[in-house]
């Protein structure tokens, strides 16, 4: 059976009712799909709030992702997956089951995981951080009471929970957007061999395109899917091709200039560039906003004149501008590296 047939299949659901915080969450977790599955797959789609939040098109399989946020900090019990608002509303197991394929044929190429930021708890047992159980395997007094449920709410006579799982992500969304921040960087510098310079705009850019897809809400044919709903492995590389056309010319020119500034001092060069690296993967939010007051004072010091060299400039940048409050852990060379990279921060502007 093609992707097409098993997906037409399947009961789509747009633009339900959730909270920013959840749709946050969504939209970072199928960030994190678009990451993790880049060198395992030739070629994929992660489509964004459509017949489930998140969902991952590959190889005539598809992967759902159905996303519940919860701020209570308690464990999921099985009347969590059973529980109906009303007696025309579905379960969310109900709802899950529904995406989980009809036939044997479907059942085998299709995948639906529950992640939970609560872990859910097995008759005495509760799932650990990033743990992921098949509701097919867990205790049998729990699984009977979801077949039971399902029975009931399908009016099924057989219910088959072979291919659905439960993922317990002990993780707040704030936290997750940090994780996958630093994920991307390590991504990106793997990929291109460099580090990254500005990671949050490359995150930006891909979350913005991320929510315009999960926030279009019209019925699509499996034809305008993947252009309206999803974003695809060559589109996310160009994403990142983009981002590292537009800083690695930057980030290599301020690496240079710190290399021949600094090479009659090799342990003050090889702590420079750590410094740099700090600097250029955008992490020290309060790093960052000393960037942006060494420029403006850089570019009143350009307008009046300094007569030294750039390298003695730079040496003696703390010195001479003693109202700029350094933390005490930027030492000379954090410094020293910060100056120079305003520098050739200014020039690129300048272009």
């Amino acid at each position: 059976m093609e992707l097409k047939d098993i997906y037409n299949n399947l009961p789509y659901d747009l633009a339900g009712s959730r909270t920013k915080n959840r749709f946050d969450f969504e939209v970072l977790y199928g960030i994190e799909q678009l990451i993790d599955n880049y060198n395992k797959m030739d070629n994929y789609y992660v489509v964004f709030d459509y017949v489930c939040d998140i969902e991952l098109h590959y190889d005539n399989k598809l992967k759902f992702y159905q996303v519940k946020t919860s701020d209570t900090g308690k464990s999921n019990k099985v009347s969590f997956l059973t529980n109906k608002k009303s007696d025309n509303s579905q379960s969310i197991i109900g709802r899950i089951y529904s995406i989980s394929g009809k036939t044997e044929e479907e059942k085998e190429n299709i995948s639906v995981l529950l992640v939970s930021n609560a872990p859910l708890v097995n008759n005495q047992y509760a799932t650990k951080s990033n743990e992921i159980i098949l509701l097919d395997q867990i205790d049998p007094d729990v699984k009977k009471k979801i077949i039971e449920h399902l029975q009931k709410e399908t009016n099924q006579e057989t219910i088959n929970l072979k291919n659905i799982y439960y993922l317990y992500r002990n993780v707040g969304v704030q936290d997750f957007e940090n994780s996958i921040l630093g994920k991307l960087s390590k991504f990106y510098e793997e990929e291109k061999k460099c580090s990254i310079n500005k990671p949050t705009v490359l995150l930006d850019s891909i979350k913005l395109i991320a929510m315009n897809k999960a926030k279009y809400e019209k019925e699509c044919n499996f034809e305008d899917l993947y252009r309206n709903k999803a974003i695809s492995k060559n589109e996310f590389t160009d994403m990142v091709n983009y981002h590292h056309s537009q800083h690695n010319d930057f980030n290599k020119k301020s690496e240079e200039q710190i290399t021949n500034l600094t090479n009659d001092n090799f342990s003050f060069q090889i702590k420079c560039i750590k410094a740099l690296t700090e600097i250029i993967s955008g992490k020290d939010k309060k790093k960052n906003e000393f960037i942006d007051l060494i420029c403006d004072t850089i570019k009143k010091d350009i307008e009046l004149g300094y007569a030294n060299s750039l390298k003695d400039y730079a040496m003696s940048f703390k010195s001479n501008h003693q109202d700029i409050k350094f933390s005490i852990y930027d030492d000379d060379s954090t410094v020293f590296t910060m100056v120079i990279y305003c520098v050739e921060k200014i020039k690129e502007e300048m272009k």
